[in-house]
């Protein structure tokens, strides 16, 4: 029944099974009420995360507790790179993207019907994601080519702006739309 060593998920599977051998239900989790991140990229797929959690909002004896758990579970899954701060736990990451998620699943954490929410939240981060993507040619890196590709594309949009004087006013309405309904959200 065991999967590979270092997939979480099968931890966790495997976890259940013997908390249902004993009949623990669930245990009990805290999550951080003060995350902050740094995210590095230092080359294509390569990062460092610096990806701090405090548990501000618990009391001494429980604040601790959290703390020590959180340290002992990152214990097992990474070899180095966690630090004891003040009221929290310092994680310091380098690898790929999927050093990411773990950071993402935090953040997601946060939300207080998840569970409930989960497919309407990862659609919606979809069709965000598809949205830059169909809008944006990212870049992700600097060089003569790139150079070049940025000063083709400023010489397209000179030309259509200036075969189109519209554009502008189109897109500053648009924007001005958008703007005012955000602000009326909030």
């Amino acid at each position: 029944m065991s999967k590979k060593p270092d997939d979480i998920e099968s931890m966790f599977e495997e976890l259940l099974l013997i908390y249902k051998k004993y009949g623990i239900s669930k245990s009990i989790g805290f999550l951080p009420d003060k995350i902050e991140f740094i995210l590095e990229r230092e080359g294509i797929d390569k990062f460092e995360l610096t990806y701090s959690e405090f548990f501000n909002y618990l009391p001494e004896h429980l604040r601790e507790l959290a703390i020590e758990m959180t340290i002992e579970f990152l214990n097992y899954l990474y070899k180095e790179g966690i630090i004891r701060i003040k009221n929290g736990v310092k994680i310091i990451l380098k690898g790929n993207f999927s050093i990411i998620l773990s950071l993402i699943a935090e953040l997601l954490m946060q939300n207080i019907n998840i569970e409930s929410e989960f497919d309407e939240i990862f659609n919606s981060i979809k069709k965000y994601l598809q949205t830059f993507s169909n809008f944006c040619d990212f870049q992700r890196e600097y060089n003569l080519e790139i150079d070049k590709k940025i000063e083709n594309k400023i010489k397209e949009l000179e030309k259509i702006i200036q075969e189109n004087p519209s554009i502008e006013s189109e897109v500053k309405t648009i924007l001005a739309k958008y703007k005012q309904n955000n602000e009326e959200k909030n």
